[in-house]
């Protein structure tokens, strides 16, 4: 952001007129002291300036460890990750060159360091060989992608300055991974994974900010968003192609993407920095949902998180006039906090202190690193001698349970330096939905739902469903542990590199946990955890003590029969659910105005006449049987319609189930536009049977979607070729009328 004032002529403005000068005399009456040591450079360049705890709370923090970089100035955020398959979490800053840390502050290695770094780093496995790649971008030119060790593995050339950070993720699902940067030349780069270009696309205007891949349309391949000083927000293809573009009247500054109003789909949120006041939401496809100006112009990246536990996202961005502002998820603010400076930091939003309430933590021009509680109080403050540039990262350092929080300092003569701060007054720290910059270290600018280091969108991007509520195949982005073997899924994925959708991913009969715990490898079905000396000691005492282990197994032999007992209801409750789908489905594929009886059911389906007459009664009390058909009790027969009436040219809306016209585009109370089925052009109402596309999953009425299928034998918005048995059958529950109101 420096970098950008400066191109813009305004840094000496902002000096003149925003900087606090009180903390300038600090610069020059201090005295450094500085220790070397051959493993680490410890330093005593200053005393910082702690405040005492605002409210009656007790946390605070003090100063861990620091450590003196070169360079005048820490602009990027660290990322931390576990780069050697060890224990501890290593530290990557990038500052003049590129420094990687171990959890207590001691410099592992410091690699191209007659070069500037104003970018964040992002890590990944790159040539799949089980060691995590770092790739940088370097303010001059250049794209790194350096080992573990520090060692440079290639490089590539571009042909102005890049300010964005390189983003990281598998475009088109074939296993290897593409690195997406854009550059002040106005043109945004794919890489593949050893260096090579892929594709580029050309923009009218500079590329400052860093780009984001995400799922937006739900078809199971990511689309690129990406923005320009041309006043243009793109959302490219995998491969490249323009999708759509968002345009404002001025310069489009920061954005972030997050799923604000629990529909399936996500939203995008934006600022337009200095030279505009406003933030706008999108939908995914370009759409404008609703734009808020604020009083002071939003220049920061934005933080996404559940701040006041109302089960939606708010909305965090530090501005241009010393002001943060909170947001709700339709714009409206819900409080602001004042600081001495400008705020370029990005927001981050965790918790500290284990209350269940995230806080938020911003550093500002002011010299400052405030921490605010979910109401926008201030709790604590970390004072610096120079302004903070960079945007703070919490993480859990040493294993502890609580919270470590890194932050460097900015505009410095020269050398500078980087902190790690310990919360004070804490037993341990809770959950943290946007812990740093962009929300993660994978930077997708995507919250991180489940507090696991994972955000939401890397997650998903570890499935082969989109549609995690259809099919258990995805990580949960809700649940830390979606196998539940006590392994986070993070260190399954990046410490481990276990399945984390199955406890024994070996399938050797010891879980994961269990071979991790005794030594042995949870990825190798050869390599079995020693044997437990306590079960070898019982074996060899049985004779010995068989008057007490007879009582014993004859207690496990109990609890033995109970879980035999409970499987064996498990597979009865199974069988009637299996028995359901069944008779639902014949009964849905069964042409419309067909008459059958129950006998002839009961001989087709091999299920008795009297389960499927409760059943068809079951349905009918429930009120889900008049969407697809009529059952005569007396005369036991079935007659299968499809209403698809629209009196007085309206229908019901899919959503809220309020009326609407048949000719509305989006309902006029929910706000969400009308599902339309493409066969015949007329809404979906609340009320009717649907098909969905296992390609595609377009929506349609059923029975038009069948029609299609028996004529062209293909889906009507994909044309894959579609076998009406493949059809997924949809049935909406029907809204209480409390629900509707």
């Amino acid at each position: 952001m420096r970098k950008y004032l400066k191109r813009m002529g305004l840094t000496f403005f902002i000096f003149i007129l925003q900087i606090n000068f009180s903390c300038f005399p600090v610069l020059w009456h201090n005295y450094f002291d500085i220790v070397n040591d051959n493993e680490k450079q410890s330093t005593r360049i200053f005393s910082p300036a702690i405040s005492s705890p605002i409210s009656s709370q007790v946390m605070n923090v003090s100063l861990n460890w620091q450590y003196l970089v070169d360079g005048d100035g820490i602009e990027s955020t660290p990322c931390v990750t576990n780069l050697n398959e060890d224990e501890d979490l290593e530290i990557i800053l990038c500052s003049k060159g590129v420094y990687c840390f171990n959890s207590t502050g001691m410099l592992l290695w410091h690699a191209l360091s007659g070069r500037y770094f104003s970018s964040s780093p992002c890590f990944a496995d790159l040539d799949q060989d089980g060691t995590k790649e770092i790739v940088v971008a370097g303010e001059r030119k250049n794209v790194y992608c350096l080992s573990s060790s520090g060692k440079t593995l290639w490089t590539y050339n571009i042909y102005d300055f890049i300010f964005a950070s390189p983003s990281v993720a598998d475009l088109d699902q074939d296993g290897n991974l593409e690195i997406l940067i854009g550059s002040t030349d106005h043109i945004f780069y794919c890489l593949n994974s050893t260096g090579g270009l892929l594709w580029k696309f050309v923009t009218q205007g500079e590329i400052f900010n860093t780009a984001i891949i995400a799922d937006l349309d739900l078809n199971g391949s990511p689309e690129i968003l990406v923005n320009s000083a041309d006043q243009n927000l793109y959302c490219l293809r995998k491969n490249g192609v323009e999708k759509w573009r968002f345009s404002t009247s001025t310069h489009i500054g920061r954005f972030s993407v997050g799923n604000l109003d629990k529909d399936p789909y996500l939203e995008i949120i934006l600022n337009t920095n200095i030279e505009g006041n406003v933030l706008y939401c999108i939908d995914n496809n370009g759409r404008e949902q609703w734009n808020v100006t604020l009083t002071y112009a939003p220049i920061s990246n934005l933080c996404l998180a559940d701040v006041n536990g109302d089960g939606y996202l708010e909305i965090t961005v530090g501005a241009f006039e010393n002001y943060l502002y909170c947001l709700d998820y339709k714009g409206s603010i819900l409080w602001g906090y004042e600081a001495e400076n400008l705020i370029n930091s990005s927001p981050i939003a965790v918790d500290l202190n284990n209350n269940g309430q995230l806080e938020i933590l911003v550093a500002s021009y002011d010299c400052n690193l405030y921490c605010l509680s979910s109401t926008g109080s201030l709790l604590w403050k970390f004072s610096s001698d120079t302004v903070f540039d960079s945007s703070p990262i919490a993480v859990d350092l040493n294993h502890d349970n609580k919270l470590e929080i890194l932050i460097g300092m900015g505009d410095c003569f020269d050398q500078c330096l980087f902190f790690c701060l310990n919360l004070t007054g804490v037993e341990r720290s809770g959950d943290g939905q946007w812990y740093c910059f962009l929300g993660s270290s994978f930077r997708t600018g995507q919250p991180d739902s489940d507090s696991d280091f994972l955000d939401d969108a890397t997650e998903y991007s570890y499935s082969n469903d989109k549609y995690p509520e259809f099919e258990n195949t995805s990580l949960d982005p809700y649940n830390p542990d979606t196998d539940n073997d006590q392994l986070t899924d993070y260190d399954e994925l990046f410490t481990f590199g276990t399945n984390p959708l199955n406890p024994d991913t070996d399938n050797d009969g010891f879980s994961d946990l269990e071979e991790i715990e005794r030594d042995s490898d949870p990825n190798d079905s050869n390599s079995v955890p020693n044997p437990d000396l306590g079960k070898v000691l019982l074996v060899i005492l049985v004779p010995i003590l068989s008057t007490i282990i007879i009582p014993v197994l004859a207690y496990f032999a109990a609890i033995t029969f109970r879980k035999m007992r409970d499987n064996r209801r498990a597979i009865r409750a199974k069988k009637k659910i299996s028995d359901q789908k069944k008779l639902l489905r014949n009964l849905l594929l069964l042409p419309e105005k067909t008459e059958i009886s129950i006998a002839s059911l009961s001989q087709r389906l091999d299920l008795s006449s009297q389960k499927i007459v409760d059943l068809l009664e079951f349905w009918e009390q429930a009120d889900y049987l008049r969407k697809f058909g009529i059952f005569d009790s007396d005369k036991q027969l079935f007659l299968k319609i499809t209403p698809h009436d629209y009196p007085n040219k309206s229908a019901f809306c899919y959503y809220c189930e309020k009326p609407i016209s048949i000719s509305a585009l989006r309902c006029p109370t929910c706000g969400f536009e009308t599902l339309i089925c493409i066969v015949c052009g007329k809404p979906i109402g609340c009320d009717e049977i649907e098909g969905l596309c296992p390609h595609c999953y377009t929506h349609f009425h059923l029975d038009h979607l069948l029609d299609f299928i028996n004529i062209h034998g293909k889906c009507p918005n994909c044309y894959r070729g579609l076998d009406k048995k493949l059809i997924n059958l949809l049935i909406k529950k029907p809204k209480t009328e409390e629900e509707k109101d």
